[in-house]
C-alpha cells in the first residue's frame, strides 16, 4: 500500500511535513489552502487506486525478492526492516523520498490494516 502513495509527487509532499504522531487521517483528510483555494486532503491521493492496481504484481515480487536476500522479514500484515536505514543520513532528494517513507511507515503503524484498506480503498486480500 506504501509504494503507490510514495510515487505520488504530491503525496511525498505531504508526507515531508508530517509529524511523529500524524495519522493517515489526519495527513489525507483535512483540506489544504492551495492559491487561496480549498483543497480536499484526499486530493493527495489522487489515483491511488490506479497505482495500487498497476504496482501490485511487481511489489510482491519485490517482498518475495527482498524476504529471500534476508533484507527484511513479513510480520503478518507488517514488512519489518532487518537494517534500518536513517533519513537524516542522506541528502537532497534521496533524504527527501526517505523521510517520506519513514513517517508513511509511522502512519501505517498506527493504523489496522483494515482501517488502510477503507481509507485508501483497496481489498488487501
Amino acid at each position: 500500500m506504501a509504494i503507490p502513495i510514495l510515487l505520488y509527487s504530491d503525496s511525498r509532499e505531504k508526507l515531508k511535513f508530517a509529524k511523529n504522531t500524524s495519522r493517515i487521517d489526519s495527513l489525507f483528510q483535512s483540506p489544504q489552502v492551495i492559491e487561496e483555494t480549498n483543497i480536499s486532503g484526499k486530493a493527495r491521493l489522487s489515483g491511488y487506486i490506479d497505482r495500487y492496481n498497476f504496482l501490485k504484481p511487481y511489489c510482491k515480487e519485490a517482498l518475495i525478492i527482498l524476504s529471500s536476500e534476508n533484507k527484511i522479514v513479513i510480520d503478518k500484515y507488517r514488512v519489518v526492516l532487518i537494517n534500518k536505514s536513517n533519513y537524516k543520513d542522506f541528502d537532497g532528494i534521496i533524504r527527501d523520498w526517505m523521510k517520506s517513507a519513514h513517517y508513511l511507515g509511522l502512519v501505517f503503524s498506527k493504523a489496522s490494516p483494515e482501517h488502510l484498506s477503507y481509507f485508501l480503498g483497496v481489498d488487501t486480500k
